[in-house]
């Protein structure tokens, strides 16, 4: 390769983003998620509208109740969350990183309060949020597409407030 400066030539030979990701997929150890955050740490015009799916993006998925698999269909989802509420795919992937222990905790209080629902208050879930016969709640595609009023989520207004855990 020829060094760091090889690699740094070869590396400026790829235009679009997937080819910079096929790039950095080569070396060991670098996986789909890496080959984007690789690109993302450094603000490349590419990877703005990315979102490095790993551990804590995917433990606030599960706490929504969604498995998206494969990777790409995560990625979307994430995406389209991003546009929903005026971000790109960048912004949202640096504030879940940042903020990742306090979106669960908003969403376990926000999910707890919705499961003490009961009768009609239960049947004025927004559209596209689902209960099963456990009361686990479920966040559909339809929250998105038919969303009129752009909230994915129902957002409680009387939660308490709490220190934040990450700095």
């Amino acid at each position: 390769m020829g060094g760091l400066a090889g690699a740094k030539k070869q590396l400026e030979e790829h235009a679009t983003r997937e080819a910079l990701m096929a790039f950095m997929r080569q070396f060991r150890g670098v996986g789909p998620k890496y080959a984007r955050n690789i690109f993302m740490d450094v603000y490349h015009p590419e990877f703005r509208q990315s979102i490095a799916i790993d551990a804590r993006i995917e433990s606030i998925l599960k706490a929504l109740g969604l498995s998206l698999k494969p990777y790409p269909d995560a990625e979307q989802f994430c995406l389209k969350t991003a546009e929903m509420v005026g971000l790109n795919g960048w912004e949202l992937d640096r504030l879940l990183y940042k903020f990742t222990d306090d979106v669960r905790a908003e969403l376990a209080i926000s999910i707890s309060n919705s499961t003490r629902l009961s009768g009609k208050e239960a049947e004025m879930l927004p559209k596209g949020l689902t209960r099963d016969i456990d009361g686990v709640l479920t966040l559909t595609w339809d929250a998105f597409e038919n969303n009129q009023d752009n909230h994915a989520f129902p957002v409680p207004t009387d939660l308490p407030k709490r220190k934040r855990t990450n700095g």
